[in-house]
């Protein structure tokens, strides 16, 4: 029927768009933010609007300088129809993931990957428009700060720790398998891209990546907590005095 999205009017399919996840479907990223999964937010899509309602086209729309940073930024655009394939609403959006340039070729380390990331990030912030879980997301950053900010100042601590493999990079993150040099405890190390700035106040960050590796040590200060049952020490800053 003409104006009506999967038979329903299209204040309805908003609606629906809209309602809570249930809170299993919610997950917790490494920063142990909440996020709503790619594959929970296209059965959504699904669902509600019908797989010959809409139309998404991602694009890669290339590196950019970012306050100092390489970013690969991609763009998702979703359109929904009617029963009659006429089109209702174009939303678009872009999604962005940090990539570590490496200065001897100019070239990023891992391009493949950074695309992806940057891709399922614009793909979310397009359902955003949408309001679609973004309530639920909304009330997660509330509680982290309210609950987790001073638990994490607390727990900042001075760390020297061996290496006992080389860095990798992960999503926005690097990490690497380490041991607690005064315990002898093993542990992942992750430095988030949030904190990069920081280790270049001192040396290039891809040059800090190259040099350590396995059988290194570093100070610095930092926090442990646990990840989907992996012990972390998680770098916080340098602990060098400025």
């Amino acid at each position: 029927m003409k104006g009506t999205v999967n038979g329903k009017s299209l204040d309805q399919v908003l609606s629906e768009l809209k309602a809570p996840f249930p809170e299993e479907e919610l997950k917790k990223n490494e920063k142990n933010e909440t996020y709503i999964p790619v594959e929970s937010l296209e059965s959504r899509l699904n669902s509600v609007i019908g797989v010959l309602n809409y139309d998404t086209l991602v694009t890669y729309e290339g590196i950019q300088e970012v306050l100092g940073r390489f970013v690969v930024v991609a763009k998702t655009i979703l359109i929904i129809y009617d029963d009659e394939r006429n089109a209702l609403i174009r939303k678009s959006a872009l999604g962005g993931s940090n990539i570590i340039v490496v200065k001897d070729t100019g070239k990023p380390s891992s391009l493949k990957t950074d695309i992806a990331a940057a891709q399922s990030e614009s793909f979310k912030n397009v359902c955003k428009l949408l309001q679609i879980g973004i309530s639920q997301i909304r009330r997660g950053k509330q509680r982290r700060g309210q609950n987790g900010t001073k638990q994490r100042r607390e727990e900042k601590n001075l760390y020297k720790i061996r290496f006992t493999s080389s860095l990798s990079a992960g999503n926005k993150c690097y990490k690497a398998d380490c041991v607690d040099i005064a315990t002898e405890e093993k542990f992942l190390f992750v430095i988030f891209s949030g904190q990069y700035s920081k280790i270049e106040k001192y040396v290039e960050f891809s040059k800090f990546v190259r040099t350590y590796r396995e059988g290194k040590e570093l100070a610095f200060y930092g926090r442990k907590d646990e990840f989907h049952g992996q012990r972390r020490i998680v770098f916080e800053e340098p602990s060098v005095k400025e």
